[in-house]
């Protein structure tokens, strides 16, 4: 799956970075930082895998496309 990230939230003593990706399906998915296979910034389209449980929808395995 596909999509563009929005958000980035990092926290100063938190691991658990966060953010937010605006796929091509049309839904909003959340994804941690810890997990990227990559770096990625706003604006950026990434290359996912994307999943859903009882709190909403999530990506993991997120990869930069280009630069």
């Amino acid at each position: 799956m596909r999509g563009i990230v929005t958000k980035i939230i990092k926290k100063k003593r938190n691991k658990n970075d966060y953010g937010f990706i605006d796929a091509y399906d049309g839904e909003t998915y959340f994804f941690l930082l810890k997990y990227l296979k990559g770096d990625v910034r706003v604006g950026q389209e990434v290359f996912f895998t994307g999943s859903e449980n009882e709190k909403g929808f999530f990506a993991k395995d997120v990869h930069p496309i280009g630069e």
